[in-house]
């Protein structure tokens, strides 16, 4: 079976591991994991990844790695800080724009 090919722009925010400077818009992220089990190729800009499928996300999320294996990555359009549902716990990130992302036949 062969999905059809989607393109268009979504939120993206890319999970970052240095502090950013300024003050931070502040998202919450419910689940520390995944419990999905549909999983499909996608591709970011030029990279093709395996990414779990979240019907209800509000926003997708990409590790700084593949952030910073893109040829030419987007702009940082501004900071934000990722908060963890139970933890007390946070994580600096950003948001980039635009991010093409291809769905299907990657």
């Amino acid at each position: 079976m062969s999905l059809p090919i989607h393109e268009e722009k979504a939120p993206v925010a890319v999970a970052v591991t240095a502090k950013q400077s300024g003050q931070p818009e502040v998202f919450n992220e419910y689940q520390l994991g995944s419990v999905s089990q549909f999983c499909m190729k996608v591709q970011v800009d030029d990279i093709v990844v395996d990414a779990v499928v979240d019907s209800a996300a509000e926003i997708s999320i990409i590790s700084d790695r593949i952030y910073e294996a893109m040829k030419q990555p987007p702009p940082r359009l501004r900071d934000v800080k990722l908060l963890m549902t139970g933890r007390h716990a946070s994580m600096p990130s950003f948001v980039p724009g635009p991010v093409d992302l291809k769905i299907g036949n990657c």
